[in-house]
């Protein structure tokens, strides 16, 4: 399997801890002009989930964290979804489309529109979990999933 590339970032010294997961959304507007912009946002790609593998020992001065940031090292973390039946096998790599669905009450909802995953990501299949019921009548299951590839590391 693919090494998981690693990004070096700053979180809230509060969430510095190894396992955490956060959702990068955009900056805040008091991230402007803020001399760690670089390192703290700049690697970052929004809506993506990263997971912290790795702590530093530096801490920062942050507004916007009352005790500061501490660098840290980071990957994009593996995402729950759901796929097609058909393209459920361990270690292969498919592209993420999500489903054309009228149904957005549905239980799998979380699933098929997964936080993290967006419509054409290159993913590698990590783990195949459990067949899914859908209300539509697609065949789906429950799958780990692994981006592959991100214009933020090109």
């Amino acid at each position: 399997m693919p090494k998981k590339k690693r990004l070096v970032t700053l979180v809230g010294k509060k969430q510095a801890r190894k396992g955490f997961k956060f959702i990068f959304s955009m900056p805040s507007a008091q991230c402007e002009n803020c001399e760690y912009r670089q390192v703290c946002v700049e690697k970052l790609e929004p809506e993506r989930v990263y997971q912290v593998v790795r702590l530093r020992e530096n801490v920062f001065p942050c507004p916007l964290h009352e005790e500061g940031v501490r660098v840290v090292e980071v990957v994009e973390a593996e995402v729950s979804a759901a796929i097609p039946s058909k393209l459920a096998v361990e270690g292969a790599t498919i592209v993420f489309k999500i489903p054309e669905c009228e149904a957005a009450s549905c239980e799998n909802a979380a699933l098929c529109y997964p936080v993290g995953l967006k419509n054409g990501d290159k993913c590698l299949i990590v783990r195949v979990e459990k067949k899914l019921s859908c209300a539509e009548g697609f065949s789906l299951v429950k799958a780990r999933l692994r981006r592959v590839s991100s214009d933020k590391s090109r």
